[in-house]
């Protein structure tokens, strides 16, 4: 999975990928970054029984750990993805929207049923929802990859952009 999600991300930003030790380096420290990150979040969302605004506000805030996640992820997975900073930091908005609020709402409001569905089959069946969520979280760490790819490249001065895709443009000839 590790290698995986690495090759994602340098797809998805049109860069050379690493080699297999760094993909796999690269990816499980990423993983690793990421249950983190999720601790941290529902930590902060969840750490009191509070209502209304306050719960409002912590949800908020705990959008900040993700984002931070998000724009430094590139800087992990890509090679030369620690470029334009402020650009990255933009680019991290589509983890916060993607994985910090649509999935998020999405586990709070589709995963109940969907296990419910699958619980008349027993323990096969809650295996079978947590296939099926863990699909969903795979997809959005793709969509994630994509848009923030975008981002990135609109948002940073062209001569950044080709400066960084091109770095390694002798390398990628070479395997051509």
């Amino acid at each position: 999975m590790s290698i995986t999600i690495a090759g994602i991300f340098a797809k998805a930003w049109r860069r050379e990928q690493f080699g297999l030790g760094g993909r796999l380096a690269r990816g499980a420290t990423w993983f690793i970054l990421y249950l983190a990150m999720i601790g941290i979040r529902e930590r902060m969302a969840l750490g009191g029984e509070y209502t209304g605004a306050i719960r409002a506000l912590l949800f908020v805030a705990a959008l900040v750990p993700v984002w931070i996640f998000w724009s430094l992820t590139p800087v992990l997975l890509v090679r030369d993805g620690g470029r334009g900073w402020r650009y990255l930091a933009l680019a991290g908005l589509a983890g916060t929207v993607i994985d910090g609020t649509i999935i998020r709402l999405a586990a709070r409001i589709a995963f109940p049923p969907l296990l419910n569905g699958w619980k008349g089959l027993g323990p096969i069946g809650v295996a079978m929802a947590l296939m099926t969520w863990c699909g969903v979280i795979g997809v959005g760490w793709v969509v994630t990859a994509c848009v923030s790819a975008v981002l990135w490249e609109r948002s940073a001065p062209p001569d950044t952009v080709i400066e960084s895709q091109t770095a390694n443009a002798p390398d990628l000839l070479k395997d051509a």
